[in-house]
């Protein structure tokens, strides 16, 4: 199949370094309010195929649509998923209809994964916890710039086994580069398969706001040998804090689920086709120049990922000028008194995740990315075609950053 994530990719997928997954979480108090939580191995969960599996699991059961999240790990190394817009590559009716029957098959597996867990459903103890990662996640967008350091786990237990561990940390999963082509669930996928090994238990990673944030300035290459050691650097230290026991349990284990319908208004095309070629040129040029001096660097990355987003955004340029707005979810989730979980249908700025955690009256808070659908990047300022400071993200943003003001209102709705 032809594969997502990178622009720059030029064959389709021919090979396997691990499995992609569906997971199911699913929760429920002693007063009936009940949590889904499904975890994708996907690059996204667009506005479609999340209505698609609520859906489907809507009319198979009596669960809500508040009661049900959908989040993707937004790796780089699966199928495509989207058909129209979102598509990192221009697709041919053959690609469209692999995709289609794809998106069939992960509906079917959501659908499945739920009616699972819904009828093995055991009395658990919950419990929450926090980590801190070193040297994995880099700001893309900043080289100094803020990261989030924490991971946010949360586990349950029936006596003395582990059940199941969902665990949150924000970090493009982009290790491996444009140049693999074998399926993998990268970062994401290598940091649960070891915890399920650790653990004997179902492991589900949810990204955080890791908009401008992966790991361009950690990692030494883009190959499966650095995967593995940047997923020890993520997994080693919440295994570790769980058998220090840096968890508290959650005694009030009360569920409280709900969703904000947000219509997004999109930003104004700035800059004509001229000088978006132009610009292109230059940067071509700066690449051939750094890839002639033969020697692995971040700075590669920055030059093709800058020229991707001009790319992007000439393929995309006419059907922005028509779009005037968006319309998406924000989801929430609140159990007990210690934990929030916040549902953002795009890739945001980690800031924003940041302060959050500092604003909630929360001590654990789940800033969940990817999920619910999709409307892109979320940066956090404006960008035009002859600023020096022309970043990827900003490029094929399609939300005017002036919605970023309402998004940090609705986030304080739920945290505080």
């Amino acid at each position: 199949m032809i594969m997502a994530g990178y622009i720059s990719r030029n064959s389709k997928s021919n090979c396997k370094i691990d499995d992609l997954f569906v997971k199911t979480l699913f929760l429920e108090d002693s007063e009936n309010n009940r949590l889904l939580l499904i975890s994708l191995d996907l690059i996204r969960v667009d506005n479609d195929l999340y209505r698609e599996i609520v859906d489907e699991i809507i009319n198979k059961t009596e669960l809500k649509k508040e009661e049900i999240h959908i989040a993707a790990t937004h790796t780089h190394s699966g199928p495509e998923i989207s058909t129209s817009f979102w598509n990192t590559l221009p697709l041919t009716d053959k690609d469209k209809e692999e995709i289609r029957e794809y998106r069939r098959f992960i509906i079917q597996e959501a659908l499945e994964s739920t009616m699972d867990a819904l009828s093995n459903v055991q009395k658990t103890r919950l419990f929450v916890g926090k980590s801190y990662v070193e040297n994995v996640a880099s700001n893309r967008v900043k080289p100094n710039g803020p990261v989030d350091p924490e991971t946010i786990y949360m586990f349950g237990k029936i006596n003395n086994d582990i059940n199941f561990l969902a665990l949150n940390y924000a970090c493009h999963p982009t290790v491996l580069g444009p140049e693999n082509t074998c399926i993998s669930g990268d970062l994401a996928g290598h940091v649960a398969s070891i915890l399920e090994k650790k653990l004997n238990s179902i492991v589900l990673y949810f990204n955080g706001a890791a908009g401008n944030i992966s790991t361009r300035y950690t990692r030494k290459a883009q190959n499966t040998e650095c995967l593995r050691m940047l997923a020890q650097k993520v997994a080693t230290p919440i295994y570790e804090s769980i058998l220090r026991q840096e968890y508290k349990e959650i005694d009030m284990p009360g569920i409280e689920t709900g969703i904000y319908r947000v219509i997004f208004k999109t930003k104004k095309i700035e800059g004509d086709i001229r000088k978006i070629k132009e610009l292109m040129e230059i940067l071509e040029e700066q690449l051939r120049q750094i890839k002639a001096q033969k020697t692995f660097s971040p700075e590669i990355r920055n030059i093709e990922s800058k020229y991707e987003g001009l790319k992007v955004l000439l393929n995309r340029i006419n059907d922005l000028k028509r779009i005037d707005k968006i319309e998406a979810n924000i989801g929430y989730a609140r159990i007990g008194n210690k934990v929030a979980m916040i549902f953002f249908p795009g890739e945001a700025y980690v800031e924003l995740q940041l302060m959050a955690k500092k604003k909630s009256k929360f001590p654990y808070l789940f800033f969940v990315g990817y999920a619910d659908g999709y409307i892109g990047y979320v940066p956090i300022d404006e960008w035009n075609v002859e600023n020096s400071l022309v970043t990827y993200e900003k490029i094929v943003s399609i939300i005017d950053p002036k919605e970023i003001d309402r998004i940090n209102k609705i986030i304080e709705k739920i945290i505080t």
